[in-house]
């Protein structure tokens, strides 16, 4: 196991679908990276004072690399051989959605 402190840029961009709008905005701040044989995780606090985790593993049976995104609400999950659903909870309520993941951009890290 490896566990260390990063510094991260988290660039964040929502396309809604069907729509012209979208929001995207850049966050610079410290994690923690941890590496385990099973998975890989960043922890960090983004611009509303909320922890997240992305967490990233390889699906044993289909070897396809599988993203989750955890905030203390919700869980979205990105897997690029299907399509995933979830519940995401806005200010206008709970929101259904279905996410169809096309790629992975993983966050380039700079030691501190």
């Amino acid at each position: 196991m490896q566990r260390k402190n990063i510094y991260l840029e988290v660039d964040q961009k929502i396309r809604y679908h069907k729509q012209a709008h979208k929001d995207e905005w850049l966050l610079e701040t410290k994690g923690e990276l941890v590496d385990l044989k099973t998975f890989s995780k960043i922890s960090y606090v983004d611009r509303e004072d909320i922890p997240i985790e992305v967490k990233w593993y390889t699906q044993r049976d289909a070897g396809h690399l599988i993203a989750e995104i955890k905030q203390p609400q919700y869980t979205l999950t990105f897997n690029p051989s299907k399509q995933t659903y979830t519940s995401y909870m806005t200010p206008q309520g709970l929101w259904e959605l279905a996410v169809e993941t096309k790629k992975f951009n993983f966050l380039k890290q700079k030691q501190e």
